[in-house]
């Protein structure tokens, strides 16, 4: 039997085949009545015994209609449907994935296709090519429902087989199938009719599937989580080896220890003998200090009592920072380059990295309750350089790397350091708020709603204007003049897009009258051709805005009132002896002229581009400008915002041969993360616990704080070097470009994409391993509070939704407003994003939402269509700019063009800025300027030359 079908033609051998027209339905009489929905033919009993009779009338319950449209559309299915086909019965399994989407989202990690079985209710099989219609069907199919739907009583009603053979009754029936009233209708299979019955309960409960609210994860953005939370990550497995020890060190070292925890004086004193000598008797000193520093946990009682001694002693520690810091350094140097006694010094080097640590947090603890604290271990890792030495000793560990140098420990201890020598994000904000006053600029805040102009979009509208209207003075004295200098490279810095200029407007005619006609009347309304050769000519009738206005206006008229309101609400004249213009026109140029938003990184940027374009030129000046220069700064007013940028500025003038080695590590971290395995309790097999997979977890926890460390680190410099100076931004960024960040941040989001929500509400199995259980077990009080006060498990993992964030806000910064970069996204970020933006999170939204903004105008109408919510996402979760033609009305053409000039000339002008601020650092690098004696034997071997 099949045999014989395969040698048919798909339309000549289907037992019930579907019509492509309307025209072999059976008309009834025409009747005026709303039709009543029933299908009750016996047929349709005998092949769906469990479906819904519905015999609601639509006028009585308007809900129904959507039920019906479903029924009246089961004809016209995609090949998506679950709908029975013969190719479907044929091969049981269809893959209903697009295969280019599937390429990318399996270069991603995000494989795997969507498989659905059908099976036929008859057993026969159809064709899959008749299984949906074409594009012409579908519109002839819709146009005569609107205009025959009074023409039948159940439009799912066939009049009989179209086909040259009838299907087998089924047994038990006595239907005649000569008769009239057979249903020869597809029949559905049971997920169909189950979605079917779904659909007709939400309509007469009123609760439809589609208003259920959206997954959302309740996590707020937060640099640090915690004290509680930041110690117990520090430690893994290995290191709760070395508990014992230092207990049975202190007891040796401190004769008295209840009195240790419970007196100040006396803990002072032996602090201090403690700390006086630490190159002598090194090792049980620093075990002794470890304990203590870790909140002599064997005399806690409680998890509480444990946090409590913890930041007591930490910071009765902090007088003797400095001679704790040396023996770090110490112990670190003897890690990388001895050769003997390697365990030794490891052992004593973790001691005294937990040591720097748990002082590090203790301090961002109680920084706002006591800033004196945080202020005073502040100073003295800034005396010691300590930012700088750990940095140096990840650029060494590049080159000769060693398990005995603890990476893992100091990219954490990094991390740390950074948030409390230069502060959090919360911090970020007060600083940045403190130089805007110090600068004398005005921002608006957050509260205010009011839209904003960006000088550049600015710009492009002042040049429309006086393109249009060449009489009209329209100058604002607080942006510099437009740079109009082809030779120089700082033109590519800033490109406004008038409208005037750009190729789309190129393309219109030039106007029809000449410039000098007088008041010319406007032209009629253009006429369309007839088709040629039945294609229809596409015409754009718009103005071209490269010519002045040659039209009158009906403001040129004496109207007092409507002047005088003008007047009122601008404060400006409305028209000038006899230079007219609408007063549309000088009312958007007084609301656009309003609402510039300038930026101290913009201002930043116009001072070192009008200084990179004197030195084009060739003049020399005397000194460099020092408008923005925080580290001559006297602050006699003690603003705390400069003390910050007088670190920032250190560490970046003395680590800037440094960045492209630590960036190199910290990528090569985050791609070490791609090969992690993630495990459900469900998905375990039978017989296997958690406990067997315990030394797996634990490297795997130790891999992702080692990421989530690595790109927090890239964050924040990338945060403070902006707020310092924008083109120490520009340099840090552009070496995270030049390594692959794009690709390989990329990557990591697209293993994390599927497991995102499961990973981010703890979902997944995790190493049951804690520092307060392995504390707890030295003391039986303490074990006993732990376990009848043991805190529930956090519902949200807030280490992971971290490492989501920074990774998309740091691919943010380094994309950002840079067309040569958002092309080297990857092709599948849209459903990357797709897959993140299916879980509302805002912190996660608004950086992934900023990169669509920009990427969208560079895509076709069909990736448009495919991620209109994230599009739609840009306009309810972002704020938007005064003039703002991100999805339409862009020059992109022009855009492509400057993109790799504009990448030029911002790196020419941060090279630029490196020379002239931190040409000491360049000198590391192996750039040095010529000497004048030097450019002398150039400017002879030119001469020569041209001989």
């Amino acid at each position: 039997m099949d045999g014989e079908q395969g040698n048919k033609s798909p339309k000549s051998d289907s037992p019930i085949s579907r019509s492509l027209s309307l025209d072999n339905l059976r008309s009834k009489s025409r009747h005026v009545s709303s039709p009543a929905f029933l299908d009750d033919t016996a047929t349709n009993r005998e092949a769906n015994p469990q479906t819904l009779r519905v015999t609601t009338k639509f006028s009585d319950n308007p809900l129904l209609r959507d039920l019906d449209n479903i029924l009246r559309n089961k004809l016209k299915v995609s090949p998506e449907s679950p709908v029975i086909s013969r190719h479907n019965s044929l091969k049981n399994l269809r893959s209903v994935s697009d295969p280019k989407k599937h390429a990318f989202m399996k270069e991603l990690g995000l494989e795997g296709d969507v498989v659905t079985i059908n099976q036929n209710t008859y057993g026969e099989t159809a064709n899959s090519d008749d299984e949906g219609l074409d594009s012409s069907s579908e519109e002839e199919m819709a146009l005569c429902d609107e205009n025959d739907d009074e023409d039948f009583v159940n439009v799912d009603e066939i009049d009989g087989p179209i086909g040259t053979s009838i299907p087998e009754k089924p047994q038990g029936s006595e239907v005649d199938n000569d008769k009239e009233g057979v249903d020869y209708n597809l029949p559905t299979n049971q997920d169909f009719q189950k979605s079917i019955d779904q659909r007709v309960a939400e309509l007469e409960t009123g609760i439809s599937a589609e208003s259920k609210p959206q997954l959302s994860i309740d996590w707020k953005f937060h640099d640090f989580n915690g004290m509680t939370q930041e110690i117990s990550d520090w430690f893994t497995i290995s290191d709760y080896n070395y508990l014992p020890q230092t207990i049975s060190a202190f007891k040796k070292t401190i004769q008295d220890s209840n009195r240790f925890i419970t007196d100040d004086v006396f803990c002072r004193s032996q602090l201090r003998e403690l700390t006086s000598q630490l190159t002598t008797n090194t090792t049980p000193k620093l075990m002794s200090l470890a304990l203590i520093s870790m909140g002599n946990f064997d005399q806690a009682t409680s998890k509480e009592d444990h946090l409590r001694l913890m930041k007591r002693n930490n910071t009765l520690l902090l007088p003797y920072l400095k001679q704790l810091i040396i023996t770090f350094k110490d112990i670190a140097d003897k890690c990388k380059e001895d050769n003997k006694h390697l365990r030794e010094h490891t052992t004593l080097f973790f001691y005294s990295c937990t040591i720097m640590f748990l002082i590090i947090n203790t301090c961002f603890e109680t920084r706002n309750d006591s800033p004196e604290i945080a202020n005073s271990a502040i100073d003295a890792f800034e005396d010691t350089a300590m930012l700088q030495f750990l940095t140096d000793y990840i650029e060494y560990w590049r080159w000769n790397s060693r398990l005995a140098m603890r990476i893992r420990n100091i990219i954490v201890l990094l991390y740390n350091l950074i948030m409390l020598q230069f502060g959090d994000s919360n911090l970020m904000k007060q600083s940045k708020s403190e130089l805007y006053k110090y600068h004398n600029m005005g921002r608006p805040e957050k509260s205010d709603k009011r839209l904003t102009i960006s000088p550049l979009h600015f710009q492009a509208f002042q040049e429309d204007l006086k393109s249009r209207f060449p009489t009209y003075d329209f100058n604002v004295p607080e942006l510099p003049e437009p740079v109009d200098n082809s030779n120089s490279l700082s033109q590519f810095l800033e490109i406004p897009r008038p409208k005037a200029k750009s190729t789309l407007n190129s393309t219109l005619p030039i106007p029809s009258n000449h410039l000098a006609t007088p008041a010319p009347s406007p032209p009629s309304s253009p006429v369309l051709m007839p088709y040629n050769d039945g294609l229809k000519a596409r015409k754009s009738f718009q103005a071209n805005m490269a010519y002045p206005y040659l039209y009158p206006s009906d403001d040129e008229k004496e109207d007092p009132l409507t002047d005088r309101v003008f007047n009122e609400r601008t404060g400006q004249k409305s028209n000038d002896d006899d230079v007219f213009i609408p007063k549309s026109v000088q009312e958007a140029a007084s609301i656009l002229k309003d609402r510039i938003d300038v930026k101290l990184s913009v201002k930043q940027l116009w001072d070192e581009r009008e200084l990179f374009m004197a030195t084009e030129r060739g003049w020399k000046r005397d000194e460099v400008s020092d408008t923005y220069d925080y580290k001559n700064s006297k602050n006699t007013t003690n603003i705390n915002a400069i003390n910050i940028m007088k670190r920032v500025e250190r560490y970046y003038e003395t680590c800037l041969p440094s960045f492209n080695s630590l960036i190199f590590v910290l990528t090569q971290i985050i791609e070490s993360n791609l090969n992690n395995i993630e495990y459900k309790e469900e998905e375990l097999p039978d017989g296997v616990d958690v406990s067997a997979l315990s030394p797996q977890l634990e490297i795997v926890k130790a891999k992702e704080l080692s990421l989530r460390s690595s790109v927090g680190i890239m964050y924040l410099l990338l945060k403070w070097f902006k707020l310092s100076h924008v083109l120490k931004f520009e340099q840090f960024a552009a070496l995270l470009y030049d390594s692959g960040y794009v690709t390989t941040s990329s990557s990591i989001l697209g293993k994390y994409a599927l497991i995102y929500l499961d990973k981010a509400l703890n979902r997944t199995v995790s190493s049951p391993h804690t520092l307060w259980k392995m504390c707890s077990g030295f003391n039986a009080t303490y074990a006993s509070s732990l376990a009848n006060n043991e805190p529930y498990e956090e519902s949200v993992n807030s280490s992971f939704m971290l490492t989501i964030t920074y990774l998309l806000r740091i691919l943010r910064k380094v994309t950002g407003s840079k067309t040569h970069r958002l092309k080297t996204l990857p092709m599948a970020i849209g459903p990357l994003f797709n897959q993140y933006y299916t879980v509302q999170n805002l912190a996660v939204y608004h950086p992934m939402l900023k990169i669509i903004r920009e990427l969208t105008p560079f895509k076709n109408k069909r990736w448009k269509s495919e991620h209109m919510e994230l599009i739609s996402g840009v306009f309810m979760y972002e704020r938007l700019d005064l003039i703002d033609n991100w999805v339409t009305g862009k020059d992109i053409s022009g855009e492509l063009m400057d993109a790799y000039g504009q990448e030029v000339a911002l790196r020419a002008l941060v090279q630029y800025y490196n020379f002239e601020h931190y040409e000491t650092s360049l000198e590391d690098l192996g750039y040095k300027k010529r000497s004048p004696s030097s450019l002398d034997l150039l400017y002879k071997d030119s001469e020569y030359a041209s001989m």
